[in-house]
């Protein structure tokens, strides 16, 4: 890489960074921000082809060039903020993985005539499908799909395969409690998979901030393995049904409050799992 692409590169770094800072302005979802930058190399790759070699360096450059800004002008702390800083590592991750496995083999980025014409097919795939999701009909049927989806059987298997992972670990006296337990660590699995948690505990490093660890998302400022947070889960249930003189009911309810305050839907999810996990053990 020459000095004049280096500088052509800082360059076409400040476009990049008035674009992001427009997109988290209206609080634009993370997923778009973190594709965003690989689709803006992609772009400047197909027209300006002189600068693609390493052209990844300017999602890093954007990187600088805003946390300076926040830093220095607004006189906040990015760094504070987990989920900036884990966002900020996936889409390095995603713009390398761009430049390496498309941008740099290609002579050009640009579409043939036939790939070309396989998009214009894509297009027209994509939005007769658009026209169909606005179909009352269609919204039916999947609605009627994703609870397919989340059945009482996909359930088990989750229970399965945790219970077989966790056993040695989930043997509380009160088959409440492990029952419960297990309904919360499918739901935090499926709410935020392994990848996501790793991302948020790596940001969780470099702040002095409360960061929820582990497979039972437990708030701590110190790390938590998955084992950690399940044997804390344990113990927190334990004491919360064990001083209490509520129906069975009331106790998950409890509980379930203390940990999720007013989210009433991943209460009702959770109990609703609970209610798979119980059911099944009682035969």
């Amino acid at each position: 890489m020459t000095l004049l692409v280096l500088i052509i590169d800082i360059v076409l770094t400040i476009p990049l960074s008035i674009i992001h800072n427009y997109l988290e302005r209206h609080q634009v979802g993370s997923l778009p921000q973190i594709i965003f930058p690989s689709i803006y190399i992609i772009i400047l790759s197909a027209l300006i082809p002189a600068v693609k070699e390493n052209i990844f360096l300017i999602i890093i450059f954007e990187i600088f060039l805003r946390n300076f800004y926040i830093t220095n002008i607004t006189n906040e702390n990015a760094l504070n903020n987990t989920s900036y800083i884990g966002r900020d590592i996936v889409g390095i991750l995603v713009g390398i993985l761009t430049y390496s496995f498309f941008i740099s083999k290609v002579n050009s980025v640009l579409p043939s005539a036939e790939e070309f014409k396989s998009f214009l097919w894509f297009i027209m795939i994509v939005y007769l499908i658009s026209l169909l999701k606005n179909d009352t009909n269609f919204k039916k049927i999947s609605e009627k799909k994703v609870e397919t989806n989340h059945s009482e059987e996909y359930y088990l298997m989750q229970f399965a395969k945790y219970k077989t992972k966790y056993n040695y670990l989930i043997k509380s006296k009160d088959k409440m409690v492990n029952n419960l337990i297990y309904g919360i660590m499918i739901y935090e699995s499926d709410h935020k998979p392994t990848i996501i948690r790793k991302i948020e505990e790596v940001g969780g490093n470099f702040t002095s901030r409360e960061v929820k660890y582990g497979i039972m998302q437990i708030p701590s400022k110190i790390k938590l393995t998955d084992e950690e947070t399940i044997v804390m889960s344990i113990k927190q249930l334990e004491h919360t049904f064990k001083n209490s003189k509520l129906s069975k009911e009331n106790k998950i309810e409890l509980a379930l409050e203390n940990k999720y305050q007013d989210n009433e839907a991943t209460k009702e999810k959770i109990k609703q799992i609970y209610q798979y996990i119980n059911k099944f053990t009682e035969n």
